[in-house]
């Protein structure tokens, strides 16, 4: 998980107006719109913990809500129901959460959430860059393809314990709680969290973590060998497909399949990490020198892509291991 950037936000609230409602949800997770049932009063109440990817949240209503995405939150929730119904739609398919079905699902797949009258339940939300980040850790490779649950619905006993490790989590934070000034435990506990989601929910790794590495097919292997030996060189996609002898398009269908993605965009990851590598080793080299040693001519486009990949600008990395020396 991420370290502590920054100070984690506890936050309570309860509204009477669905568009303050949807302001204080849209600056704290994503861009949603909260609106009241047919012909029905607003009444919303929510509390949480924010920490770096990854959020706590416990929400009810008297009146009943829907929340619709306006954009979608890069990760994946989990709730738990504690009294009444919520329905979960998205473009694949609708499900209801009550008393003993408890919902796994992508984020970026759901379109709307209805509560029911008298509702109220309670939820984590992790980004997916923490997720991928947490798989790449435990079957020590890369984890190029998105996490896909085989079911929504999560284990009664590993939604149990995500539930008491949020609670500990939330409470240890409340008006000076003993984990304010304890980070190594809040991160034992986010860690604990990716496990048990990681390998308490079947997903499209769990015979990669079992196994213990994700096997690649031969081609892609021989593909990404080839990437690391000459991604200081201007290599493109049709250079690789020429000395695998392989059509581009057959590469690029074997990567689009295996890695959801295209070989042009896994070179290009490559090189952002090689450049990673480069600005942390304490060797001095100005970010303009780094980003051309890996193919990048646009220091501006590099930066952009840098900050996408790793959450913060290589001119920032830089200034900071110059510190350090």
């Amino acid at each position: 998980m991420s370290d502590l950037e920054t100070h984690p936000i506890v936050y309570t609230a309860k509204f009477s107006d669905a568009d303050e409602a949807s302001s204080l949800l849209s600056s704290s997770y994503a861009t949603v719109r909260l609106e009241p049932l047919t012909g029905s009063s607003f009444d919303f109440e929510v509390s949480g913990l924010k920490l770096p990817d990854l959020d706590i949240y416990r929400s009810g209503s008297t009146t009943g809500l829907s929340f619709k995405s306006v954009e979608h939150f890069d990760g994946f929730t989990f709730s738990s129901m504690r009294c009444g119904a919520l329905e979960v739609v998205s473009a694949a398919a609708a499900h209801i959460v009550s008393d003993n079905l408890d919902l796994a699902i992508d984020a970026k797949t759901v379109d709307t959430l209805f509560m029911s009258r008298q509702s109220a339940f309670c939820g984590l939300a992790i980004s997916a860059k923490a997720i991928q980040k947490g798989l790449e850790e435990r079957i020590n490779d890369a984890a190029p393809r998105r996490l896909s649950f085989k079911s929504p619905w999560t284990p009664l006993q590993i939604s149990s314990s995500y539930i008491g490790l949020c609670d500990i989590l939330y409470e240890g934070f409340r008006g000076g709680g003993h984990l304010e000034n304890n980070p190594i435990a809040v991160r034992n506990m986010q860690d604990a969290l990716i496990n048990l989601i990681v390998y308490g929910v079947e997903h499209n790794y769990s015979e990669a973590l079992a196994a213990g590495s994700l096997e690649a097919p031969a081609l892609i292997r021989r593909a990404i060998d080839y990437m690391h030996a000459h991604a200081h060189l201007p290599i493109s996609t049709v250079d690789i497909a020429q000395e695998l002898r392989v059509g581009v398009r057959t590469l690029q269908l074997s990567f689009q399949r295996w890695a959801e993605t295209t070989p042009h965009h896994y070179l290009r990851s490559i090189r952002l990490k090689l450049a990673r590598r480069d600005l942390l080793d304490g060797s001095g080299a100005p970010v303009g020198v780094v980003a051309k040693r890996w193919g990048f001519n646009s220091p501006g486009e590099f930066a952009r892509l840098y900050h996408l990949a790793f959450d913060e600008k290589p001119a920032h990395v830089f200034r900071r291991e110059l510190d350090r020396k």
